[in-house]
């Protein structure tokens, strides 16, 4: 797991990951253009998202501008480090887990427009 923390007077992201080895990052150096330019892109897209009131996955983002992100590890990287630094849960981005299966059983979800899907039943399925 990896611990992330947003220090406001230095303007860098502190980072530590299962070895406590701390990372810094810094948003607007000059050293890597590129890195802020891909954080204004995908803040633009998480702006769509957020007026259009639909939700993406990180992978739907990265295939939005392929040749800019390079590889989907940019995008979970930019994602994840946008969401500490606005200290908020990633889900506040409307950038959502990509599904990784099915799920079945006595398990009811409530979604954010407060309807409840029942996993008990057959006919439920979640679609994002």
């Amino acid at each position: 797991m990896i611990y992330r923390r947003y220090d406001a007077q230095n303007g860098i992201i502190r980072r530590k990951n299962n070895n406590l080895s701390n990372k810094q990052i810094q948003f607007l150096s000059t050293k890597n253009p590129k890195t802020f330019v891909i954080m204004i892109r995908i803040l633009d897209i998480c702006h769509e998202l957020l007026i259009q009131n639909v939700t993406a996955t990180k992978r739907d983002i990265y295939y939005k501008d392929v040749k800019l992100f390079g590889n989907s590890q940019t995008v979970d990287l930019v994602i994840d480090e946008l969401a500490c630094f606005f200290q908020i849960p990633r889900s506040c981005l409307n950038v959502i887990a990509s599904a990784k299966g099915l799920v079945a059983g006595s398990l009811k979800i409530i979604q954010k427009d407060r309807s409840i899907l029942d996993c008990s039943k057959t006919s439920c399925q979640v679609i994002q």
